[in-house]
């Protein structure tokens, strides 16, 4: 049986333009990706479900073809997108959901605002923030530290990209080839688009983000065009929106 196609979207959401693929049909499932990859991680899970699923995996906002807003990204609202993609643009109000590396702090995050939406949820290769053990590893995740201080970072890497990403690639990686040329071009296509690392280090330290962004002066965010661009459709009647009383 042939591979289901993966076709490529965007959802124009309140607060981002969001990129997302989807492929398959049967029971949703969505897939959130980690740092420092974009839904591109999932290119060779998405074909597997797809035969028994409908899979959807979004660029989370300020990554991959998504807008990168100024602010929103912390996982109370990296989730709320996603929630929003699925309930109010899709229309799927039940689905299984799993969060890869920082995808599992938002897939969380998700999955407490709208609980009953939730089928079943997967965390792999990472801790919630303050429910599970230190998040850093006694400070070898040297690099969160270094996406914490405003500013710096991009001073540092935006021109070299791909020497910072690939060396995560490379030493990160249980098996050190696993990401290949290939992928690596097009992780570095993406987190080396114009402001694009401000979204990248938003993501991983949104109290950064904020102090950074405090100092600059307002500008327009800036959206990744996108010819099949939409409008979300109307929330289900009797489903508050974008979360439920008491989160």
């Amino acid at each position: 049986m042939p591979a289901a196609p993966i076709a490529h979207a965007y959802a124009r959401l309140s607060g981002v333009l969001m990129h997302y693929v989807t492929a398959g049909d049967g029971d949703p499932v969505v897939l959130l990706h980690g740092w420092p990859q974009t839904w591109h991680e999932w290119r060779r899970v998405i074909p597997l479900l797809a035969t028994r699923h409908r899979v959807i995996a979004p660029d989370l906002r300020g990554l991959g073809d998504s807008s990168r807003p100024l602010d929103g990204y912390d996982s109370r609202t990296l989730g709320a997108d996603v929630g929003e993609l699925m309930i109010r643009h899709l229309g799927i109000e039940r689905f299984h959901l799993v969060g890869h590396d920082w995808g599992g702090p938002t897939a969380f995050a998700l999955a407490c605002q709208f609980p009953d939406t939730i089928r079943s949820l997967t965390i792999v290769d990472v801790t919630v923030p303050g429910i599970g053990p230190d998040l850093s590893q006694g400070g070898r995740r040297w690099h969160h530290a270094f996406h914490m201080t405003p500013d710096l970072p991009e001073r540092l890497v935006e021109g070299r990209e791909r020497d910072y990403l690939a060396w995560f690639y490379r030493e990160f990686c249980w098996q050190p080839n696993a990401i290949g040329q290939v992928d690596i071009d097009e992780y570095v296509r993406t987190y080396s688009q114009p402001g694009r690392w401000t979204g990248s280090r938003c993501v991983r330290s949104p109290g950064a983000c904020r102090r950074s962004s405090a100092r600059r002066p307002p500008s327009r965010p800036t959206a990744s065009p996108g010819p099949r661009c939409s409008t979300p459709r109307t929330g289900t009647p009797g489903r508050p929106w974008p979360c439920r009383r008491g989160t």
